[in-house]
């Protein structure tokens, strides 16, 4: 039996954003940290929503 597939929701927050854009391009984690040059760690973080966005990194 397929699975349903869930409806697409806009992205709420900046790591959801960042999340479904790099879902959609086929990009890694790796690629997309080391082309922002951010350590991956902020990268997992945003997507999780676990760290707020700040300038001042």
């Amino acid at each position: 039996m397929p699975k349903k597939s869930q409806p697409i929701l806009k992205p709420t927050t900046l790591g959801k954003h960042i999340r479904r854009k790099r879902l959609k391009q086929n990009h890694s984690q790796g690629y997309i940290y080391k082309l922002l040059n951010i350590n991956h760690t902020y990268l997992s973080s945003w997507e999780l929503n676990q760290k707020k966005y700040t300038q001042n990194m």
